[in-house]
């Protein structure tokens, strides 16, 4: 499967389909399984890789920044001969995207940025940290998981049983789950992100997506994101939380859809 060499990582990507590039950017943890790359790739040429330290990329020293991770996709872009695209990111990938709108100007249509923050809030710390505290302890990948549950979902999907077990059974087949040192590398990369003092520089249409029941990225940052973002629109998911694409996918890629055709 395709593997380009950037400097000092060795990125994975996959593409598919034709029309105007889209390129779509994953969060902490996850990879570019987490997007629907079909459903995308019906109207435009998509683009998904797995950041640095995720998936099948590599996982070089350290340490990271958003920065560093914009420029991968960048530089991603220019070896696959994407001068112009639609960028999506998510969460972390969120992070990311607001780096390329603000840094690489000239490579952006569109941007949707999802469950977002302009800075690494303390949520966000504590959450990560306890994370990496219990991985020290050598417990079952399920258990690890679990115990983040209440944090990325709505009561209304944690209380559905079947909903739960298909998430985590996902997630523990990948056979590329990420490893704890790339997720120490990106958690240590999200601490610095501080991206308020970059926002105006934002220029390309932006669509925030924020979730209602979000506890890791609440709401209120989106709203921020929408309100320090010149040209952005802001949209909410009732009852949802951190992970749209897993709660509700088929109006978050809609939503998604309708964004960038319209």
């Amino acid at each position: 499967m395709p593997h380009i060499q950037l400097k000092d990582v060795n990125l994975y990507y996959e593409q598919q389909g034709e029309g105007p590039n889209l390129v779509m950017v994953a969060g902490l943890g996850v990879d570019h399984s987490m997007w629907n790359t079909e459903y995308f790739a019906k109207d435009f040429r998509v683009t998904v890789l797995d950041n640095r330290g995720a998936g099948q990329s590599s996982t070089p020293k350290g340490p990271w920044s958003m920065k560093v991770m914009a420029a991968d996709v960048i530089a991603l872009c220019d070896a696959l001969g994407i001068k112009k695209a639609h960028f999506v990111g998510h969460s972390m990938g969120g992070h990311i995207t607001q780096m390329i709108g603000a840094l690489y100007p000239q490579y952006c249509d569109k941007l949707v940025i999802a469950c977002s923050e302009q800075f690494f809030s303390i949520i966000s710390r504590l959450a990560t940290n306890q994370q990496i505290v219990l991985m020290n302890y050598n417990l079952p990948p399920r258990v690890l998981l679990q115990n983040y549950l209440p944090l990325l979902f709505s009561m209304d999907f944690l209380e559905n049983e079947d909903k739960v077990n298909a998430f985590l059974d996902f997630m523990l087949d990948n056979p590329y789950a990420q490893s704890p040192e790339g997720y120490i590398l990106q958690t240590e990369a999200l601490r610095t992100h501080d991206s308020r003092p970059l926002l105006e520089r934002i220029k390309a249409p932006s669509l925030i997506l924020g979730c209602e029941d979000d506890l890791l990225t609440p709401l209120k940052n989106s709203q921020y994101l929408a309100k320090h973002i010149s040209n952005a629109t802001l949209k909410v998911i009732p009852n949802c939380g951190h992970a749209p694409f897993v709660e509700y996918p088929e109006m978050f890629n809609q939503m998604i859809l309708d964004y960038l055709k319209n």
